[in-house]
């Protein structure tokens, strides 16, 4: 029979060595046997073992955590972006500066005459275009309808059909608790995240007639090509 401790000291294990440090989401495995197992399959299989490129990955993470009533997502995501971790569990992803990462959000949200923008450029691409390249007005784009589609998945058919044009990405969520701990303080990195992170959350709802903030907390990316 397996030892309750060796088999978390080598859960915890692989989970380090996946991420290059142990987020506080996997230490809270003794709280809930076999749950945080089920949950790290669930984040291999469409998050670290997806072909998309890493930074795509964790760029869009960063983003849609934006929406996270919970901060910890966005926390931890920032924390892998910036080199706390490794991005995507890539160790081979370079970080990005904290201006990169404080540019993408602050980045304004799209209103209504602005989404129609984003899904007529979108749209506009004969042949499914290529994952984007950080930071470009593609990126941001496929960025937006993508955000469109976390939040109102059932309601927003325009926006899945203009990121059909990419061999990209399915949007998918499950529920957890918030665990912000001690695991990465980003606002102690620089003063710009606080403002960022912890600041003006209602900002984030707009697509959101209801205000459903009982949505998310880990989202998967899908290949689908």
């Amino acid at each position: 029979m397996t030892d309750p401790i060796d088999a978390r000291a080598a859960f915890e294990r692989e989970v380090c060595s996946c991420f290059g440090v142990l987020p506080n989401f996997f230490c809270s495995a003794s709280a809930a046997p076999g749950l945080i197992e089920e949950l790290w399959a669930f984040a291999k299989a469409a998050y670290l073992d997806s072909p998309l490129p890493s930074l795509f990955k964790e760029r869009l993470f960063v983003h849609l955590s934006r929406f996270c009533e919970v901060r910890y997502c966005i926390i931890r995501h920032v924390g892998f972006l910036i080199g706390k971790g490794w991005p995507a569990g890539d160790p081979k992803a370079g970080p990005q500066t904290i201006q990169q990462v404080i540019t993408l959000l602050q980045r304004p949200l799209p209103d209504a005459k602005a989404l129609a923008g984003v899904f007529d450029r979108l749209e506009s691409h004969e042949q499914p275009m290529d994952i984007p390249v950080a930071g470009t007005q593609a990126e941001h784009d496929l960025f937006d309808a993508l955000t469109v589609m976390f939040l109102e998945p059932v309601r927003w058919e325009r926006a899945r059909e203009a990121v059909n044009r990419t061999p990209a990405v399915h949007i998918v969520e499950i529920g957890a608790e918030g665990l912000v701990g001690d695991d990465v303080d980003v606002g102690r990195v620089h003063e710009g995240f606080g403002v960022r992170i912890f600041g003006d959350v209602d900002q984030c709802w707009v697509f959101l007639p209801h205000r459903r903030r009982e949505r998310l907390v880990v989202v998967g990316l899908l290949w689908t090509s």
